[in-house]
């Protein structure tokens, strides 16, 4: 028996509307705007320049949060994961029609001096049930129609996003499809998927400085099989990436842990993954998802990973 996925968790209409609880406690979540996080912008490259992002490729549908004692991979796979609306639709290119996404945040530091121990794999596992935007989807069923001429390509994608704000998003769906073609070969690919966490609010709630300036700053997930691991199913249209923050350095461990155990349950937490473009024909920079909120969750009600999944 696998729990459906999104059964930890409640989405909430805003950040500050009450859970109504039934049964049990559940962890509060809901999309951001993809607007509120700045990406390599279009001329990126000569300006240096960061622009809101121009929306996202997919929609943000379930959240899981829970606690585990060390980091999980698969962790979709435990899960009886929501319906594909585009199971029974063509599909001839490598973007999945549904992307997971998990992260473990370390909760715990080691003491400096000290060697690691299993207490310090303990941490916070998200995860994120996302599904394709149909219009990203059409997108790919042009660039990937290899029928068509340049011109018959062009032509249609003008037509699919007649508006040069919509057309933003093209050069990032093509570097999607690039990467889900080449990372799960490709470490140097794999390598250019980026992290991003803020705390919307952590300088009004007094968290300290050598905290906040890393606030928002994208983290680069460098070391395949360490701290990323990707999961594909072709049959079902369907990719995980689970990103394994343990490994960071000692300072990301304890500022992760500061503000566990003083500021979590009072934050409103946003995160949001992103390909790095690194030349002109792959920016502006897309977010892959919505970006994930968890507001103000009191952290003592969300659940382990034994009682979720029995083990």
């Amino acid at each position: 028996h696998k729990p459906l996925a999104g059964s930890t968790c409640v989405r909430l209409r805003n950040a500050y509307e009450d859970i109504h609880e039934e049964n049990e406690p559940k962890v509060a979540w809901l999309p951001a705007d993809p607007s509120i996080i700045h990406l390599r912008g279009p001329n990126y490259l000569t300006t240096r320049q960061k622009n809101p992002s121009p929306g996202s490729l997919y929609v943000l549908k379930e959240m899981d949060v829970f606690y585990a004692n060390e980091h999980i991979t698969n962790v979709g796979g435990r899960f009886k994961l929501p319906k594909n609306e585009f199971i029974n639709k063509d599909h001839h290119w490598y973007a999945p029609d549904t992307l997971i996404i998990s992260f473990s945040l370390p909760t715990t530091a080691p003491k400096l001096g000290r060697t690691a121990t299993s207490a310090d794999r303990k941490g916070l596992v998200v995860c994120g049930y996302y599904q394709i935007k149909p219009e990203v989807r059409k997108a790919l069923a042009i660039v990937s129609n290899s029928s068509l001429s340049r011109d018959e390509r062009d032509h249609q994608m003008n037509q699919l996003f007649p508006e040069r704000d919509q057309r933003l998003r093209v050069n990032g769906i093509l570097l999607w499809e690039k990467w889900c073609s080449t990372s799960g070969s490709d470490p140097e690919m794999q390598k250019r998927l980026k992290f991003i966490p803020r705390g919307e609010n952590i300088k009004d709630l007094g968290v300290p400085s050598w905290i906040c300036r890393y606030n928002g700053k994208p983290m680069l997930i460098k070391r395949p099989g360490e701290t990323s691991f990707i999961f594909f199913s072709s049959q079902q249209k369907i990719l995980e990436i689970d990103v394994n923050l343990h490994p960071l350095p000692y300072m990301f461990k304890q500022a992760m842990a500061y503000l566990s155990d003083h500021y979590f349950a009072r934050m409103m937490m946003t995160f949001g993954f992103v390909i790095e473009g690194r030349a002109d024909e792959e920016l502006p920079e897309v977010l892959l998802g919505d970006p994930i909120t968890l507001p103000f969750n009191d952290m003592t009600k969300i659940p382990q990973s034994s009682a979720i999944f029995g083990d």
